[in-house]
C-alpha cells in the first residue's frame, strides 16, 4: 500500500523582547529610615532611592514630599522644605535622596501612607506628574524602669535571700507585661521568672518578691 502525507513548511514564531517605556518613568524604588522603631516625637532620616525606569530622560525632575495634598499632620520636614530638585535623570539612572523628618507627638500608633510627587518634563517639553506612596509605621513602646524598693538585705554566701524588685511604668499609657526573667553571674535562683501583669500609666509600679539567690561568688 502507498500512503501520501502532505508536508508543509512552518516558520517559527517571532518572540519580541519588550522594550522599556518610551517616555521617562522615575519611581521610588526603595526606602528606609535610620531608626528600628519610629515613635511619636521622634526625629529621623528617611532615605529614598529614585530610579528612572523609562526609556527617555526625565528632565528638571523635582521631588515633592506630601504630594499635591501636602498633608504634614503626622510627618513633617525638618531643616528644609518638602521640595527637592533632582535635575535630569537619564534612563536607568538611580539617585539617593534623604529627608529629615519629625513624627507628630500627638500621632497614634499605626501605619501611615506618605505621598510623594515626581514632577518632570520629557525631551519635547511635555510636563508629567507621577505620584508615589510609601508606608511608615509608628509604634508606642513601653517606657519601663526596674529597680529595688526598700533596703536590700545583707546577703551571705551560700544563703538564700529575697530580691525586692519593682517595675515602674514611666509611659503615658497602660501596658500589659508578660514574664520577667532574673539572672546573675555565680548565683542560683529558686524562683527566676514571674508574671508582671498590668501596669497603669503615670508612674504605676508592680512589686515583685520573687528571687532567692545564693552561691559562692554571687554579685
Amino acid at each position: 500500500f502507498n500512503l501520501n502525507l502532505p508536508v508543509k513548511s512552518v516558520s517559527a514564531p517571532v518572540v519580541e523582547t519588550p522594550s522599556p517605556d518610551a517616555r521617562a518613568h522615575p519611581v521610588v524604588s526603595s526606602y528606609r529610615v535610620d531608626k528600628e522603631y519610629l515613635e511619636p516625637g521622634n526625629q529621623f532620616s528617611l532615605q529614598l532611592q529614585i530610579r528612572n525606569l523609562g526609556g527617555d530622560t526625565a528632565r528638571e525632575t523635582v521631588l515633592m514630599l506630601g504630594g499635591s495634598d501636602s498633608d504634614f499632620s503626622v510627618f513633617a520636614p525638618m531643616g528644609t522644605s518638602n521640595v527637592q530638585y533632582l535635575g535630569d535623570l537619564e534612563s536607568g539612572d538611580q539617585l539617593a535622596v534623604s529627608y529629615a523628618l519629625i513624627a507628630n507627638t500627638t500621632a497614634k500608633p499605626g501605619a501611615y501612607p506618605l505621598n510623594f510627587s515626581l514632577l518632570y518634563t520629557d525631551e519635547s517639553g511635555t510636563q508629567y506628574t507621577d505620584t508615589q506612596v510609601i508606608t511608615l509605621l509608628l509604634y508606642d513602646l513601653p517606657d519601663l524602669e526596674i529597680s529595688f524598693y526598700g533596703n536590700l538585705p545583707a546577703y551571705q554566701v551560700g544563703q538564700a535571700a529575697p530580691l525586692p524588685l519593682q517595675v515602674i511604668n514611666l509611659g503615658n499609657d497602660s501596658v500589659m507585661l508578660g514574664q520577667i526573667l532574673i539572672s546573675g553571674d555565680g548565683a542560683i535562683f529558686s524562683n527566676q521568672t514571674s508574671l508582671v501583669g498590668a501596669a497603669k500609666s503615670g508612674l504605676d509600679w508592680v512589686r515583685l518578691r520573687m528571687c532567692a539567690p545564693y552561691g559562692k561568688t554571687w554579685r
